[in-house]
Parts: structure tokens; C-alpha cells; sequence
């Protein structure tokens, strides 16, 4: 991936990352409103997200898989997007800065010559 498409993906990808990371508090002020209003907070699974978008619970072969995936799919979902989200930036974020030491090593070597010498030419000559 050339620089420039990097910095343009880094341009949608943060704000839209930083963005998404407001998901978190909508869930929360959509659950204190059904609370003030009707006297009961909303519990609001991971489960029941994925029903939303017409996917069901995956089901595991192996029990401990299964107790884990049980766990995960009862969690609040505002609490598991907050997660995945900030992994999600930590992660491009981790991998941006990869990509900018790997550029500055290869333009540091590119700029060294490989024998040692500050001046490979004889006398200084151009």
C-alpha cells in the first residue's frame, strides 16, 4: 500500500473508529431514558444485536468454546462494542506506526552507504 493511500485510509478509518466509540453512550442514554420513563433499564445482550441483523448465536462443537461464546453473547452490548472498537483502533493505530518505522529504517538505510564510509568517492568528488 503506497503512503498516500495509507494516509487516506487512516483518514476514514480514525474518525469513523472515534466516531463508533459514540455507539457506547447512545446505548447508555437510550437505556436511561427506558429506564426514567417506564421505571426498568433495558438489558440489552450482544445476542441481541446479532438478532437485529438476522444472525443467530454461533454454536460450538467443544463445550469450554461454547461457555465462552455463551458468556460473550450475554455481555451488555455497550460494553462489547467499546472493546472491540478500541481494539479495532489500537490495532490500525499499532499498524500505522509500523508502517512509518519501517519507512524511516528503509530511508535511513537508503541514505547510509553499505560500506561504512561517510564519503564512498575519492576526495569528496560528486
Amino acid at each position: 500500500m503506497s503512503d498516500k493511500l495509507a494516509d487516506r485510509v487512516g483518514l476514514v478509518v480514525l474518525p469513523l473508529g472515534f466516531l463508533s466509540l459514540l455507539s457506547v453512550p447512545a446505548i447508555w442514554a437510550y437505556q436511561i431514558y427506558h429506564w426514567l420513563r417506564w421505571g426498568e433499564a433495558p438489558h440489552i445482550p450482544v445476542s441481541e444485536a446479532l438478532q437485529w441483523f438476522g444472525l443467530s448465536e454461533p454454536q460450538f462443537a467443544w463445550a469450554g468454546v461454547q461457555k465462552v461464546s455463551d458468556w460473550v453473547m450475554a455481555a451488555p452490548l455497550s460494553f462489547f462494542l467499546f472493546f472491540v472498537i478500541l481494539a479495532f483502533l489500537f490495532a490500525f493505530i499499532g499498524w500505522a506506526n509500523h508502517r512509518e518505522t519501517v519507512a524511516d529504517q528503509a530511508a535511513k538505510e537508503a541514505k547510509e552507504p553499505r560500506n561504512g564510509k561517510a564519503n564512498p568517492r575519492p576526495n569528496g568528488t560528486v
